[in-house]
């Protein structure tokens, strides 16, 4: 994939920004409000230049540490929406009582990546992935 240029934004753009992707997604009061803690996450990986909005309400997540041979995979692109197909297509031989394995297979049927690039993100890479993912668990 192409290294993407972090690009830190301001506080209040990166609000903006997150609540734009949160309306586009139909996230309701009571359900943001019970999100508050990731939605701040969102807005601070967005601050940092990490996590990217496009225009298309994908998200691009410039990973902190790069996966892969050589390093070569500098980030990981976010479906707006996903259907329940692509989610259990991605959910074989996982146990249902297994959360995290669950909760890969939704970040990379979001992001159209094998389960092993996902199960291979740093933990601080996965966090933010999974600030987004668990908006479609």
């Amino acid at each position: 994939m192409a290294k993407e240029t972090k690009k830190a934004l301001p506080e209040e753009i990166a609000v903006q920004e997150i609540n734009s992707w949160l309306d586009y997604k139909k996230i309701d009061d009571f359900q943001r409000e019970q999100s508050e803690e990731h939605i701040k996450s969102m807005v601070s990986y967005m601050k940092s230049g990490n996590l990217v909005l496009n225009s298309d309400f994908s998200f691009t997540h410039i990973l902190k540490f790069p996966i892969g041979q050589d390093s070569q995979t500098t980030e990981f692109v976010y479906k707006a929406r996903i259907t329940e197909r692509e989610i259990s297509g991605k959910m074989h031989g996982i146990k249902a009582d297994d959360g995290d394995g669950r909760l890969a297979a939704h970040i990379a049927a979001l992001s159209g990546q094998v389960l092993g690039m996902v199960k291979a993100m740093d933990k601080e890479d996965f966090k933010i992935a999974r600030s987004i993912a668990l908006f479609f668990v």
